[in-house]
């Protein structure tokens, strides 16, 4: 089973304000690196990663580039939305439309699960899980 990743995930790969949730987020990165296959991260989360590192972290634009560049030659980057999708994500409230097109997108493609810091956006969608809970 696949593993789709939110843009939240990727962000906090680059971004160290937070150790804890840095360190978690690379230790995702080196599952990904050893078996790409059980991961996916669509266009979508991919253009909201880069699109945010440029915005709140220029300095980090160039790795937040090679980091897309690994992730689409392993294999990882995956799938597309089309119309389907888009209605899909049309029926939510506006404020969901984003979140609703990467789960039908992910959906599509057979990711049942998403790793996202925020679960409640994806809920009633997929399954989401947030690495960042402490395990009870």
């Amino acid at each position: 089973m696949r593993i789709g990743l939110d843009t939240n995930i990727l962000v906090y790969m680059l971004d160290n304000t937070d150790e804890k949730k840095h360190e978690k987020a690379l230790e995702i990165l080196v599952n990904i690196l050893a078996s790409p296959g059980d991961y996916a991260v669509s266009p979508q989360v991919l253009a909201e990663f880069l699109y945010v590192v440029k915005r709140k972290q220029p300095a980090a634009e160039g790795d937040a580039l090679l980091l897309a560049e690994r992730l689409k030659a392993k294999g990882v980057v995956t799938g597309s939305y089309g119309v389907d999708e888009v209605l899909g994500a049309a029926k939510h409230p506006a404020g969901r439309f984003w979140d609703a097109l990467i789960a039908y997108t992910y959906l599509s493609h057979g990711v049942k699960v998403i790793l996202t810091e925020n679960t409640e956006d994806f809920k009633n969608l997929m399954d989401a899980v947030n690495p960042f809970e402490e395990k009870r």
